[in-house]
């Protein structure tokens, strides 16, 4: 009977542990995804999606980051296809395709833009280094600080937007 009742004070222990490992793991994951902070030039951006790891990558919600880097953009919904035009730079990036282009040369990154919450997301340092930017990851702030050399927006400049292209 003892032997017993040890058996199932383990059972219920080892269930009790298993509940809390999962529980610490979905919290271990929504902490490593929510608090992913990016900032352009000093200014925190925000996004309704939050950025996301993904196989290495830091992906943020496309609209956010390239309107912060006054690009038009346009969305194909027939092709799954992102347009982002900022004076001379085009970028052209499909969902779940590694070879996104820019200025019509075909690039090659690691993780392509995906769909997550009926938002596309892309990787930060491709969209940011395309655009002439600077990108550092800060792993112990878990924050991606992007460091324009060119004005963004035409009130940070007297130089006609002309000028801005390479």
């Amino acid at each position: 009977m003892l032997k017993r009742g040890f058996i199932v004070f383990i059972a219920a222990m080892i269930a009790v542990s298993s509940l809390i490992m999962v529980a610490t793991a979905e919290t271990s994951t929504a902490l490593t995804q929510s608090d992913i902070k990016v900032y352009l030039n000093s200014r925190r951006l925000n996004f309704d999606v939050p950025p996301q790891i993904i196989n290495g990558s830091t992906m943020v919600p496309l609209r956010v980051i390239f309107e912060a880097f006054g690009a038009n953009v346009e969305w194909d919904d027939a092709t799954s296809t992102v347009t982002a035009t900022r004076d001379c730079d085009i970028i052209v990036l499909k969902i779940g395709d590694v070879n996104p282009t820019v200025n019509g040369v075909p690039k090659q990154i690691n993780q392509p833009g995906i769909l997550v919450d009926g938002r596309t997301l892309v990787p930060v340092r491709f969209i940011s280094e395309s655009f002439g930017c600077s990108v550092d990851w800060l792993e112990a702030a878990r924050t991606v600080n992007i460091q324009s050399l060119l004005p963004l927006t035409d009130t940070e400049s007297d130089i006609p937007p002309v000028e801005w292209c390479r």
